[in-house]
């Protein structure tokens, strides 16, 4: 085992004061754990300190779990605290995972990417999971049990892992024949994984409550897909049984499959992220099993991915949209692993970005929903783009500006970015289309100046418009917007 200082918890009654999460949960119990298949360990967790939640008192069990989150939950755990020198380009100095990165990279059972890179945000799967817990453990490769038929395609760098979980007992299959390699874990199944390691394999005594198994693949079974059967976003399906207690089902992969007790409950929601999605159907469960496959359809209309030029997912966090009429708004659809999934009232909306918790990238796309119906689905694609320009900004005579924002919105639409520019310049990633910009504003007087500077983008290229000279213009190498004073 990797080695560790980590100190015996004992929690005693009485004697253990966990401040309050939040007005609606007792002492230390987060309110979002009540039924869930893995309550009692996740309680556990939370009142040791190692499960840290939100102030409302939520530790989002079903969420799925990112690089951080993971390196957070080991070091608390296995009492890791030495911190490394190795720095990684995305992760900034005073982010709430610094830390926790650093003393994970130290530790050993994590490590970045070779071109410096750790991917903080980005979610972990099953056979990474399996390979930090290999590497934890100590534990010696070995080859997978046969039963599971999608380890026989396994990349070489995470089979002997799988292999060595199964052999320990520490991570076990989804199902009976898969071990569901390339799923995500969610916040529930790490903390469960993680319980069980330290039950297995102890150095010193830790929390001696018994770890729940993961529920079999068996029961209810079913899959969740759009009208026009796309993929949705890995999710969470909020069930409630007639006597009023609620359930959660995973899905994975557009599929689930869970035992519940026998009774009729109403499949109320689809949640992905922040989103949550109708879903209003029943079901009646007899003898442990369904009385019917499920094929779910959520009430979603806008169905989409977000990838990169490679076809390569962008991952987690937040698409925000600007209804620009019949009213302005702000919409936010949660992406899970470069798929999202929505419900829009008719309108005009603008898709100004997506972002994660440290960056965002602009997409500035226009789309229109028309009795209920996105009008062009096409537009439900996005392509993040990467390539990145400089952007620099003057008076017009060629004086030095002060600090400056400038407002740039795609032509012919309301949706704006805010684009700082500190000493004279900064960095601008667009998509291919006609933009303008349309005004910008001092830092020390706060107040817009109009503009109307048009310009292009194209192959990843910012391009002036060479006859626009109307409230300002721009010239190119390097692309120089020229402010009129």
């Amino acid at each position: 085992m990797l080695k560790s200082k980590r100190i015996a918890i004992v929690l005693m009654a009485g004697l253990m004061s966990v401040p309050s999460l939040g007005l609606a949960q007792e002492a230390g119990v987060p309110v979002d754990t009540k039924g869930h298949w893995a309550e009692q360990v996740l309680n556990k967790w939370s009142a040791s300190g190692w499960l840290k939640g939100s102030g409302e008192g939520k530790i989002w069990p079903n969420r799925t779990i990112t690089r951080a989150e993971v390196a957070a939950l080991v070091n608390a755990s296995f009492g890791f605290n030495t911190q490394s020198e190795a720095v990684f380009k995305d992760v900034k100095p005073g982010r709430w995972y610094a830390d926790a990165i650093s003393i994970s990279a130290q530790a050993g059972y994590f490590q970045g990417t070779p071109d410096g890179y750790f991917r903080p945000d980005e979610p972990v799967t099953r056979q990474e999971l399996a390979v930090i817990l290999t590497r934890l453990l100590a534990l010696t490769p070995q080859d997978p049990p046969a039963q599971y038929l999608d380890t026989a395609k396994a990349p070489a760098w995470s089979k002997g892992a799988v292999g060595a979980m199964a052999a320990s007992g520490v991570m076990i299959g989804r199902a009976s024949d898969s071990f569901d390699l390339t799923a995500t874990s969610t916040r529930a199944e790490t903390v469960v994984v993680l319980d069980r390691a330290l039950s297995k394999f102890p150095s010193e005594p830790g929390p001696t409550d018994p770890t729940p198994e993961v529920p079999a693949a068996v029961g209810v079974t079913g899959t969740v897909a759009g009208s026009g059967s796309e993929p949705l976003p890995d999710g969470v399906l909020e069930l409630t049984a007639s006597g009023g207690k609620r359930h959660d089902i995973q899905v994975r992969g557009g599929k689930f499959a869970q035992e519940l007790p026998d009774g009729n409950y109403a499949i109320d929601s689809y949640v992905i992220g922040k989103t949550r999605l109708k879903v209003g159907v029943s079901l009646t469960v007899v003898s442990g099993k369904s009385d019917r496959e499920l094929k779910l359809t959520p009430v979603a209309n806008a169905i989409g991915s977000v990838t990169y030029a490679d076809g390569k997912a962008w991952g987690n966090g937040n698409l925000v949209l600007t209804q620009t009429s019949p009213t302005k708004q702000i919409v936010e659809i949660s992406v899970v692993n470069g798929l999202f999934a929505g419900q829009l009232e008719n309108g005009t909306y603008t898709i100004g970005k997506v972002e994660d918790s440290s960056s965002f990238i602009p997409i500035m796309k226009t789309l229109t929903v028309s009795d209920g119906k996105v009008t062009d689905r096409t537009v439900l694609q996005l392509k993040a783009p990467t390539a990145t320009n400089t952007v620099q900004a003057t008076w017009a005579d060629g004086s030095a500006l002060p600090s400056v924002a400038l407002i740039v919105s795609p032509q012919g639409s309301d949706a704006a970015l805010f684009l700082p520019i500190e000493k004279g310049q900064t960095k601008l990633t667009l998509n291919d289309g006609d933009y303008v910009f349309t005004g910008y504003m001092l830092e020390s007087v706060q107040s817009l100046v109009n503009l109307k500077v048009p310009f292009k983008v194209k192959d990843g290229k910012l391009i002036p418009d060479p006859a626009a000279v109307l409230d300002g213009r721009a010239k190119a190498d390097p692309f120089t917007v020229l402010l009129p004073k």
